[in-house]
Order: structure tokens, then C-alpha cells, then sequence
């Protein structure tokens, strides 16, 4: 069952990740940006830290294509806002489980033990957690953002061609 519902997470995340990856070529075919990007690949920002997405707000900054400024800089502002909310969290638990640190293990149930009078009882089952949310409600939560997002992203891609 443990090892189901790791992977189930893994996948979970993993769609999620392709599903930003097959995105982003859409800044290239809308002509947005006068680069090649080909997903949501992690680079460095203007004096920033490598993060994830990182390529994808450096062509929206720095190398957009004449004419769409106002739609690159609400892509970009978009992006980062649902980075924050979500993104870089479900990213970072997808690199985690594909490539897990030395000694990291499964998500799994836990269970709180005690013994009295040499007799073991179970006091609380508890659920996976993700950044503290039950997987099941972070999953949840976390399809309604990517709606959201997809949706937002779609209409801003949309108003370049008007």
C-alpha cells in the first residue's frame, strides 16, 4: 500500500510538471519570446538563485519579442504568483521522489504506538503529509491551482492575438 501511494505522488507530481512543460513552448509558437524554450526548465533570473521556471522568467523579462511586453510581464507576473502558491512545492516534491536524498524514505502512513500493561495499542493513524497538508487534500488543492493557472495563462496567451 506505501509504496502505491509513493508512487501514485510521484506520478502525481510528474504529470504536473509535464503538463507545465508542455505549456511553455506556447510563449515560442505565440511568438512572446524571441528565444526557444522547450519546459518549465530551472535557471537563474536577474540576480537570482537557479529555481525552477528560472528560463522561462528570464525570456519573459529579458528577451520578448517587439509588441508583446504587456503580455510577457503578466505571463511573468502570473508565473511567479502561482510559483509561490504552488508550483515550486509540488516541483520540489517531484524532484524529492524521483530523486530521492541518501536515506530518504517512502511517503507512508505512520502510527503512534503505546503499551500499557505490556499490551500495544495504536492511538492515531496518521496520513501522509505534504508541507503539513494530508496528500489526499494537497492533491486536491493542488488541481485546482494548476485549473486555475491554466486557465489564466491560456487567456493571457490569447490576448496577444488581438
Amino acid at each position: 500500500m506505501c509504496a502505491s501511494l509513493h508512487s501514485h505522488v510521484e506520478n502525481f507530481s510528474a504529470g504536473i510538471k509535464s503538463l507545465l512543460d508542455l505549456l511553455m513552448p506556447l510563449l515560442n509558437a505565440e511568438k512572446i519570446v524571441n528565444c526557444t524554450l522547450h519546459g518549465f526548465n530551472k535557471g537563474k533570473g536577474k540576480g537570482q538563485d537557479i529555481q525552477p521556471g528560472g528560463r522561462i522568467l528570464n525570456a519573459l523579462s529579458a528577451n520578448v519579442a517587439a509588441g508583446n511586453l504587456v503580455v510577457a510581464e503578466s505571463l511573468r507576473l502570473l508565473i511567479m504568483e502561482h510559483k509561490e502558491r504552488w508550483i515550486d512545492t509540488v516541483i520540489a516534491l517531484r524532484d524529492t521522489m524521483t530523486h530521492p536524498p541518501e536515506g530518504w524514505t517512502q511517503l507512508m502512513f505512520r502510527l503512534k504506538m503505546s503499551v500499557e500493561s505490556s499490551e500495544v495499542h495504536c492511538e492515531q493513524i496518521l496520513v501522509p503529509d505534504i508541507n503539513g497538508i494530508e496528500v489526499d487534500a494537497f492533491a486536491e488543492k493542488s488541481l485546482k491551482l494548476i485549473k486555475e493557472f491554466c486557465q489564466e495563462y491560456l487567456r493571457t496567451l490569447a490576448s496577444a492575438r488581438k
